[in-house]
C-alpha cells in the first residue's frame, strides 16, 4: 500500500537519506567503513583528519555547534555541524553527514567557510534589529503601519529577537545575527517576513551595518494547475458496498475521498455521484492519541478538524464534527464547491488528507525529532508547536501553495478552486495536489539543515 502512496508525493519531494537508505552495513559507495564510537564523535575526528582535503584551518573549525538526530526505523544518525565566529553562526555555512548504524559515514556535505575569521568584517551590528526590518520592510515594497516593538531579545552575541508585526507581517518577526558570506563575511540580520497581503513568506539577510538587503528566498513555494490533469489515471475497482452511512462502534470518521482515490473523477460512481467512502478510525501509531488530540492524554481536545498534526479550516472556521467526531458532510458536485455544506465536506477532506500523509511518512522517518509538523511532540524531540495550518478554498484561481518556516514554525497549506470547469473544481478535493503540496513541506525540512532555506528561489 504504502510504496504506491509515494506517486503522489515525487514531484513536490526530495528523498534524502533520512528516507531512503537503509541502515546495514558499510556499502562501496559509503564515505568510510565501520567505526566505533558515538556519530558526532565519527564526524568530528573525519572533518579533523581530513581538514586540508575540505580547505579549512583548525581556526575554521574552532567553536562549531552540532545537531543531532538519529532516524529509527533506518538507524541512520543525521549530523550537523555549523560553523561560528564569536558565538555567531555562519548562514548556511555547516557540515552535514550522515552515519549509518555501524559508524560509518554514508555521505557528508561541507559548506564552512574557508578563512572565515580573515575574511569577516565587524562583529558588532550598527543597527538594530528593528531598523533591519523597517530596511528588509522597504526593500520588499511594505508599509509599515504599526510601530515594530521588541517584545523578547536574548542576551547572547545572536541577540535573538522577536518583533511585532508591524502592519507588515502576518506573524511576530523573528530576528537574530548571523554572519552572511558572499565576497566578504558580513555580519547581518537573519529575519522572516510573512506578507500580509500577499502569499509570500520572505526568508532574508540584511547587512548589520548598512541595512542592505544582502539575500533573500522565500519559504512558499507556488503550484499552478491551470488545466484538468485527470486523463491518464489508473483504473480502479468499484468500491460499491463499503458503508456510507453513519456507524457505531467507531471512535472518530471522515467522510472522504480516501487512497487510493485521487479526486471525485478517480471514483466509482463518478461525478456527479458521490463517491467518498467512511474512513473509520484511521490513524496509525503515528497519532497514538487520535487525530484530534493535543494533549497526549486520551480524549479529543477539539471536535473540529483541528487536532495535532493539522488545523484545517476557511477563513479561521474549521468544519464541526460533534462529539461523535463523525466528520461527514454532504457534498453536491453540481453546484459551486463555496455553497453550503461543500465548504465543510472541503475542509474535512483537507483534514484527513494532511493527518494521512503524516502518518505515512512517519513510517519513512519523517517524525518529530527530524522536524515534522506536530503542535506537540509527545517527548519525542524536535521543536513543537508547529501543525501545518492548512487553508481550504483560500483566495486564488487554479493554485497551491505551501510555506515551510524552521522547525517549531507551523507551516501554511494554502487550497483553491479552479475554473477551469463549470462548476469549479475544488483543490480540497484532489488528494494528489494536498500530497504534493506537503510534500514540499517534507523535503525543506529535511534538506540542507535546519534552515529550511536550500530548495527555495530569490
Amino acid at each position: 500500500m504504502f510504496s504506491s502512496f509515494l506517486r503522489y508525493l515525487l514531484i513536490g519531494l526530495v528523498l534524502i537519506p533520512s528516507l531512503a537508505l537503509a541502515a546495514g552495513p558499510a556499502g562501496p559507495s559509503f564515505l568510510t567503513g565501520t567505526t566505533e564510537g558515538h556519530p558526532i564523535d565519527i564526524v568530528l575526528a573525519y572533518v579533523q583528519s581530513n581538514s586540508d582535503s575540505l580547505g579549512l584551518s583548525a581556526a575554521d573549525l574552532d567553536g562549531l555547534r552540532v545537531e543531532h538526530y538519529q532516524t529509527e526505523q533506518t538507524g541512520i544518525t543525521h549530523v550537523r555541524l555549523i560553523q561560528r565566529l564569536g558565538d555567531i553562526d555562519v548562514f548556511h555555512g555547516d557540515i552535514l553527514a550522515n552515519v549509518a548504524s555501524d559508524g560509518s559515514i554514508i555521505n557528508l556535505h561541507n559548506r564552512f567557510v574557508t578563512d572565515l575569521a580573515g575574511r569577516a568584517g565587524s562583529a558588532a551590528a550598527e543597527i538594530s534589529a528593528v531598523e533591519g526590518v523597517e530596511a528588509a520592510a522597504l526593500h520588499l515594497g511594505l508599509t509599515v503601519s504599526e510601530t515594530i516593538t521588541v517584545e523578547t531579545q536574548s542576551r547572547d552575541a545572536e541577540l535573538v529577537t522577536v518583533l511585532s508585526e508591524g502592519g507588515i507581517s502576518r506573524r511576530k518577526i523573528p530576528t537574530q545575527l548571523v554572519w552572511s558570506i558572499g565576497k566578504t563575511a558580513n555580519l547581518a540580520w537573519n529575519m522572516s517576513i510573512y506578507e500580509t497581503e500577499s502569499d509570500h513568506w520572505w526568508s532574508l539577510r540584511v547587512d548589520a551595518a548598512t541595512g542592505e538587503v544582502i539575500e533573500k528566498n522565500d519559504w512558499v513555494v507556488h503550484d499552478r494547475f491551470d488545466r484538468s490533469g485527470h486523463g491518464g489515471g489508473v483504473e480502479l475497482a468499484p468500491s460499491a458496498g463499503l458503508a456510507k452511512t453513519a456507524v457505531s462502534g467507531f471512535t472518530s470518521a471522515y467522510l472522504v475521498y480516501p487512497w487510493p482515490d485521487e479526486s471525485p473523477h478517480h471514483t466509482t460512481p463518478a461525478p456527479p455521484a458521490d463517491g467518498r467512502l467512511l474512513e473509520e478510525d484511521p490513524e496509525n501509531f503515528a497519532s497514538p492519541y487520535g487525530w484530534h488530540d493535543t494533549s497526549g492524554s486520551p480524549g479529543a481536545e477539539y471536535t473540529t478538524t483541528q487536532g495535532n498534526n493539522v488545523d484545517a479550516q476557511k477563513s479561521g472556521a474549521e468544519a464541526d464534527c460533534g462529539a461523535a467526531l463523525d466528520c461527514s458532510f454532504a457534498l453536491d458536485l453540481t453546484v459551486e464547491p463555496t455553497v453550503g455544506s461543500n465548504v465543510d465536506a472541503a475542509i474535512a477532506n483537507l483534514f484527513y488528507w494532511n493527518n494521512l500523509v503524516h502518518d505515512v511518512w512517519y513510517r519513512y522517518g519523517f517524525d518529530e525529532a527530524s522536524g515534522n509538523f506536530q503542535f506537540n511532540n509527545y517527548g519525542n524531540g524536535g521543536a513543537p508547536y508547529d501543525a501545518v495550518i492548512a487553508n481550504a478554498q483560500a483566495s486564488g484561481n487554479c493554485n497551491a501553495n505551501f510555506g515551510t518556516p524552521s522547525d517549531g514554525g507551523a507551516p501554511t497549506m494554502n487550497m483553491y478552486t479552479c475554473d477551469i470547469a463549470s462548476p469549479s473544481r475544488d483543490g480540497d478535493l484532489d488528494n494528489g495536489v494536498i500530497a504534493h503540496e506537503y510534500g514540499h513541506g517534507i523535503s525543506n525540512r529535511l534538506t540542507g539543515g535546519s534552515s529550511v532555506s536550500c530548495l527555495n528561489n530569490s
